[in-house]
């Protein structure tokens, strides 16, 4: 997923919202084998998600806008661990936009 650098920021400024909703969901999913940093993974990318989708235009609040999408990701991992489907996915706030995918211009 690309970020741009306003992005970015708006999801460094709220990891704090990634680390509540991680130890909330750690409580439940703890014992499948799920730590604080699996868990803290699926809710920043849930709010990079919500970063490239977000508009200020629509009135809401940024940390609102991405509370919600790293619950909404947090919500569908635990959908996924009931039915025995965990997967996995990767997401880097370091990641380059331009360059091919080993990172190189």
């Amino acid at each position: 997923m690309k970020l741009n650098d306003q992005q970015r920021a708006m999801v460094e400024r709220n990891m704090g919202i990634a680390g509540q909703l991680a130890g909330r969901f750690w409580s439940t999913m703890r014992y499948k084998g799920y730590d604080r940093d699996d868990l803290m993974s699926i809710a920043v990318m849930g709010m990079c998600r919500a970063a490239a989708q977000f508009d200020a235009a629509l009135g809401l609040h940024e940390s609102t806008y991405l509370y919600h999408g790293a619950k909404m990701a947090l919500l569908s991992e635990y959908g996924k661990w009931q039915q025995g489907k965990r997967s996995a996915h990767v997401c880097s706030l370091n990641a380059r936009i331009s360059g091919n995918e080993k990172g190189q211009e």
